[in-house]
């Protein structure tokens, strides 16, 4: 963090571990005259501060003190009461953000509305919430049972899709409360799999369709190919992926010179 020549700041292992590979696929985007353009050509480094209290680290980027970039992505969750209805999803994170602009000349603040996890594969656009990146999500729970570590039964993975598509209506619905959300990875992921287990694996996929990753495009073809019928999209058929929008306003900002 000290020497980095721009610093983004998150809260666990799970934001950590996947937004290196979506850093590097929106540099791709963004700058495509470069060829080996990623996060160590831009001198970008991610920090995990093992909770929620960000102040400490943002306090050190201040006009008496380092003068490097700080992007700081946070949830949006403690600022909303358990059983809380959210009506609009772009209302509630303007809401969020009002005022996070600029806390110092070189830090800004960016809040998701609730979790990496849930906005990343739910609401990643909140101005649309038929826009998601579930299909990602499916094709990860996929993975699991075929490694045989995770549901191995295939009853068991249909109930698990069946919870993902239970909670894509009730957000289209605009009927999400907090609960749902606290309640949800409990349900898909239980106590085999742990949140930061399912960013590398969301990591791995983004290489495979993002960044043309060959070996990681290889496995995902052969060993992960869903049989059909099933529903869930091999990696070539899987739609854009949607950069969650507090992380690309972040981003549009932070590589900026």
């Amino acid at each position: 963090m000290l020497f980095a020549g721009k610093v983004v700041l998150v809260e666990g292992l799970s934001e950590k571990y996947a937004l290196g590979t979506i850093i590097n696929s929106y540099l791709k985007k963004q700058k495509p005259e470069f060829k080996n353009v990623d996060t160590d050509s831009e001198g970008v480094e991610i920090v995990e501060v093992g909770g929620k209290n960000f102040d400490p680290f943002i306090s050190l980027y201040s006009s008496s003190g380092l003068q490097n970039k700080c992007l700081s992505l946070n949830d949006g969750d403690l600022l909303l009461p358990h059983g809380t209805t959210i009506q609009s999803y772009d209302e509630k994170y303007n809401e969020l953000n009002s005022g996070n602009e600029m806390v110092g000349g070189n830090t800004r603040l960016r809040k998701n509305i609730f979790t990496f996890e849930i906005d990343t594969f739910f609401i990643p656009d909140p101005s649309d919430e038929k826009v998601d990146n579930i299909d990602y999500l499916k094709l990860i729970l996929f993975r699991f049972m075929k490694d045989g570590d995770y549901f191995k039964k295939q009853g068991t993975f249909n109930d698990k899709i069946a919870i993902i598509d239970e909670l894509k209506k009730t957000i289209e619905g605009k009927k999400i409360t907090t609960d749902d959300v606290n309640n949800f990875f409990e349900k898909i992921l239980g106590y085999e799999v742990s949140k930061p287990t399912l960013a590398l694996y969301l990591s791995s996929l983004l290489k495979a369709k993002l960044l043309d990753d060959r070996a990681e495009l290889e496995a995902w073809n052969n060993d992960y190919s869903p049989d059909n019928g099933m529903g869930i999209k091999s990696v070539e058929n899987l739609p854009e992926f949607i950069i969650p929008r507090y992380i690309k306003d972040g981003l549009l900002w932070l590589i900026t010179d």
